[in-house]
């Protein structure tokens, strides 16, 4: 059976990074419960381990760093009628996500080729986020009617409004350009320079370094390539035109009347992505409008929102998501039978009582589910 992750010393007998290689290839990393915890594990030991500087996450696949959650085993056990799968997962990779975050050693994520869903909410918590020219970002879990969690409502809430909200309804690819204008990487770097920064971790030049971790910032500084955002240059103050007290109906025709744009260069950007709202399901709509207004509303009141805040929060809404008849077939129809053409309930954005969402949300992040 191959091993779910490579652990790699990196350094001397007396110092060195730990390397955690995400090693499911055939799956592209897609994270299963069995892997959570193992990865979750790997981070305790790392913090105990006197001789260890730190963590460096990547993966041994050249296709992605990491395709996302694997939920369909979740979803073959709600099928079976065992209530607490749902649960059960989340917490196990929630609490992974919380523990990079709460590292107390530096770490470092190497992001490359897919990066979705479950790969963000591992790689965003890493105090260094390189992103490889060729990878893409996003956060698809409007096509299987889910919504964007692994702590979404804190790096998809940061952003403004429409954005986040185009975002998390369209499954959009961030281009590494976009996911440093929008704060989820901070340097793209070429894949050939990734065994020169192995190179670097065990060099005496870094070695002896007493703030190691700014050593490296100034490597990557050194490596990084500098690009344009489409998204954000050329095209995002057309979506800032939506206005913040629209309801979910209204932010919905909103996106459909720019993407009938007679504007042909913006047309030709949002058209695929608009065709991806149209596909997702009312209900991960209805739950993503909430958990955006939720995070908005926060701001607003110049109230912050902590990881494990926006992770407990999150932890009630896919509770509430997977009891929903769209999940399972959404994962039925995208995920297992892969024919692609799941069959939604017939709802309006209206009926899962949106302002029920956001007061859920708000009431559960003070929640003590997720314990490291």
């Amino acid at each position: 059976m191959q091993d779910l992750i490579k652990k790699i010393k990196i350094g001397n007998k007396e110092l060195y990074w730990t390397e955690i290689q995400l090693n499911r290839t055939k799956a592209l990393n897609a994270l299963s419960q069995e892997m959570c915890d193992t990865i979750f594990s790997e981070l305790r030991s790392i913090e105990e381990d006197p001789k260890c500087l730190g963590l460096f996450l990547t993966s041994a696949s050249d296709r992605a760093f990491c395709a996302g959650g694997d939920v369909k085993q979740v979803a073959l056990d709600l099928k079976e009628g065992k209530e607490d799968a749902a649960r059960e997962y989340f917490l196990s990779e929630y609490k992974m996500d919380l523990k990079v975050h709460k590292l107390t050693k530096p770490s470092i994520v190497w992001m490359n080729g897919y990066v979705f869903g479950g790969g963000l909410g591992l790689a965003f918590g890493n105090d260094i986020r390189i992103i490889e020219p060729n990878a893409s970002i996003s956060m698809p879990e409007g096509k299987i009617g889910f919504f964007p969690d692994v702590g979404a409502s804190l790096f998809l809430g940061r952003m403004p409004w429409p954005i986040g909200l185009f975002a998390s309804w369209s499954s959009y690819r961030f281009s590494p350009s976009d996911a440093i204008q929008y704060g989820l990487a901070d340097y793209i770097i070429s894949p050939s320079s990734k065994e020169a920064l192995r190179e670097f971790l065990q060099s005496e030049e870094h070695l002896s370094q007493t703030k190691k971790i700014d050593s490296i910032k100034s490597w990557c500084i050194e490596n990084q390539i500098k690009e344009k955002s489409l998204l954000y240059e050329d095209f995002s103050h057309l979506l800032m035109a939506l206005d913040k007290s629209s309801t979910p109906q209204e932010a919905y025709d909103f996106f459909l009347k720019k993407g009938n744009s007679k504007n042909d260069s913006f047309e030709e950007f949002f058209t695929p992505w608009l065709n991806e709202i149209k596909k997702s399901s009312p209900s991960s709509r209805a739950m993503s409008y909430a958990q955006m207004k939720w995070t908005q509303d926060l701001k607003s009141k110049k109230q912050g929102l902590k990881i494990e805040e926006a992770l407990n929060a999150e932890l009630w809404l896919a509770e509430f998501a997977a009891n929903q008849e769209d999940f399972i077939e959404g994962v039925d129809k995208m995920l297992i039978s892969k024919s692609h053409q799941p069959r939604w309930q017939d709802k309006k954005m209206s009926d899962y009582g949106v302002e029920s969402l956001i007061s859920g949300l708000e009431s559960n992040k003070l929640n003590q589910s997720i314990k490291i």
